[in-house]
């Protein structure tokens, strides 16, 4: 071999090295996940798995939604630092399969007191179950209701303390399956509250969910951080924080005070629309609530398209109501895959956050067709992720631009200081005065540094109002407006500045009960000298 060919191999192959180098998992966060027995392990996917990850994309099958595509980069670790085969168990995109139950009458002796009423369920047979409808109950009704579960109709378990089930035709509201933990049952058992309430006769109908290995675990769900923001009178607006953004998360779910509700509903995330980012809706709902002899029921659920952003808006119209008592705020998730893998009674380690992996390919694949239905239920620990890696922040965003003669702008401010990072700068009244009317449009607005380079930055269009507090002042009228009659009250009308935006003007008064009619006539006052700065 000569010398030359024994160069170019060499260089082959350090290229080689380099490439796989290049291509070495680069995980940025590491949890522990802990087994108690040998054998098959079922784990659920939480929330901060879904934040540091690959992100899944929701897609709809047969009235629900379904995650699908995500955690690429998941990989499993045991002690010795081998890794450990694993899959994703996804629900099944058909309808849930379905055992249907006889009813059976509820003896005297059953019912917990003389104002109470009920059934019982016979299924021919233990099934593995998670959820009952009950259907053919005469409406309208709204019942508080017990149910317990049995293999044997002679202990009982009790799956759910205090139910409520409705059906209300007038305020379109129906709610008549009952959820409840996985188990394996015979008979269920329904017994109402009478109390305040009329009896209502058996369902003509009941069946239940049966649990497979493709059935979905319990649907995720996590609060969310809001905060009420700057609104018109009419209209409640709230920012709305997640934990990351392209989340599966496919409703929200409103816990609001007061009695009655019924209230039109958008949510809304920022989108960018050629050079601009502008509000666009991703769901909307109507909000009820109904209450009648001290049972609540109520559809305070708004399905929305998975979010993009890591930030929504929901805006409420209020009507003539007070403002809406929004007391919290839960994000839904759509159904989630499960994990299957098989490991000792230990601890295990998952690793995950690196954007360029593919899906996992393992032997375990063959079992596929025979996972169980219950295997181990494996947990994750409860501290924290551990962070493997900073977070890479991408290709470098530009921080500065061309040099700006600005000898030629008329106004110039300047921004408060803070830290170097992005940053969000609402535009006040000063500025929409100055360079938001429809002839420019903030077209000619600039950002610029001490030394007159251009800052890169984007306009955000808000669903939300510019409020500006406004000075009256009790006067008569100028010759020049003549009074249309002669018992009116005038007020001057104190604009903070001359070239505002189209806007409305909205008064408020202590008084109780009054019926007057209102107009705001335009004169122009003699105009002042421009000023450079403002």
């Amino acid at each position: 071999m000569s010398r030359a060919r024994a160069q170019m191999m060499m260089i082959a192959i350090g290229l080689a090295a380099a490439t796989a180098s290049a291509q070495s998992p680069r995980f940025l966060h590491e949890r522990a996940i802990e087994t108690t027995a040998e054998g098959p392990q079922r784990l659920e996917i939480d929330l901060p798995l879904l934040v540091g990850s690959q992100p899944f994309t929701v897609v709809d099958a047969v009235e629900r939604s379904i995650a699908s595509g995500g955690l690429n980069d998941l990989r499993l670790f045991n002690a010795q630092n081998q890794e450990v085969p694993y899959l994703f168990v996804p629900p099944s995109t058909g309808r849930a399969a379905r055992v249907v139950g006889r009813i059976l009458p509820i003896t005297a002796t059953d019912l917990p007191t003389a104002k109470s009423s009920g059934f019982e369920i016979d299924f021919d047979g233990i099934n593995p179950i998670d959820a009952v409808d009950l259907e053919g109950i005469q409406p309208p009704f709204l019942k508080r209701f017990r149910l317990e579960g049995s293999g044997d109709r002679a202990r009982w378990t009790q799956l759910v303390g205090e139910g409520t089930a409705f059906n209300l035709p007038a305020e379109q509201l129906v709610h008549t399956r009952i959820e409840f933990p996985p188990g394996n049952y015979r008979y269920l058992r329904v017994t109402w509250d009478d109390t305040n309430t009329a009896r209502v006769a058996p369902p003509s109908l009941v069946n239940a969910r049966m649990v497979t290995a493709v059935s979905p675990g319990p649907i995720l769900r996590e609060p969310l951080t809001i905060a009420r923001r700057p609104s018109e009178p009419g209209r409640s607006r709230f920012r709305l924080t997640l934990p990351a953004p392209r989340l599966p998360i496919v409703a929200l779910e409103l816990t609001v005070g007061g009695a009655h509700v019924s209230r039109d509903a958008r949510v809304t995330e920022s989108s960018l629309v050629g050079g601009q980012a502008q509000p666009r809706v991703i769901g909307n709902a109507k909000l009820v609530r109904v209450v009648r002899d001290g049972i609540t029921a109520d559809a305070l659920r708004i399905p929305i398209r998975q979010p993009s952003e890591p930030q929504l808006d929901l805006v409420v119209d209020d009507g003539d109501n007070p403002p809406l008592a929004l007391e919290g705020l839960t994000a839904v998730f759509a159904e989630l895959p499960w994990i299957y893998f098989e490991a000792p009674a230990a601890s295990i380690a998952a690793r995950y956050g690196d954007s360029r992996l593919t899906a996992a390919r393992y032997d375990l694949e063959a079992v596929r067709p025979n996972i169980p239905a219950y295997p181990n239920q494996a947990a994750w620990r409860t501290s924290p992720p551990l962070t493997l890696t900073p977070e890479s922040e991408g290709l470098p965003m530009p921080e500065r631009g061309s040099l700006l003669d600005v000898d030629g702008f008329e106004y110039v401010r300047d921004i408060p200081g803070g830290a170097a990072a992005l940053i969000s700068l609402p535009l006040d009244a000063a500025v929409m005065a100055h360079s938001g009317v429809r002839t420019r449009w903030l077209t000619d607005l600039r950002v610029v540094d001490a030394g007159n380079l251009q800052v890169p930055y984007l306009l955000e269009k808000r669903d939300e109002p510019l409020m500006v507090d406004i000075v009256l002042e009790r006067r008569d009228l100028p010759a020049e407006v003549p009074a249309q009659r002669s018992q009116v009250t005038t007020y001057a009308v104190k604009l903070p500045y001359q070239r505002l935006p189209e806007a409305r003007v909205v008064f408020t008064t202590q008084a109780r009960v009054f019926n007057a009619g209102c107009r705001l006539p335009r004169y122009r006052r003699q105009p002042s000298a421009g000023r450079r700065a403002s």
